[in-house]
């Protein structure tokens, strides 16, 4: 229901989640903030937030090149450096 609701407030993402994840700084459950939005039919980009932790922050660009290989790049600063952690997959799907 969040990302319904969120679509009609802010119309600029076409995603919004709030959920839970393991945060490996603090050592338990914590609540995220996730929204995205396509950029068209083979782009998508998505930023999630801890709520409560402010250094932990994750985006995400994904391309999909083909119905079964997408590539993604990322960036995180989920650690004590300065920048924090970029850094880019090839995905590729077998269906069966």
């Amino acid at each position: 229901g969040v990302s319904e609701r969120g679509g009609r407030y802010v119309p600029i993402f076409d995603q919004m989640r709030l959920t839970t994840e393991y945060s490996q700084r603090t050592g338990r459950s914590e609540p995220r903030i996730t929204v995205g939005k396509r950029l068209s039919d083979a782009a998508r980009i998505e930023a999630s937030s801890a709520i409560t932790d402010t250094r932990d922050f994750r985006a995400v660009f994904s391309y999909e090149v083909t119905d079964r290989t997408s590539i993604e790049g990322v960036y995180d600063n989920n650690n004590e450096q300065q920048f924090g952690n970029v850094g880019a997959d090839i995905r590729w799907r077998i269906e069966f």
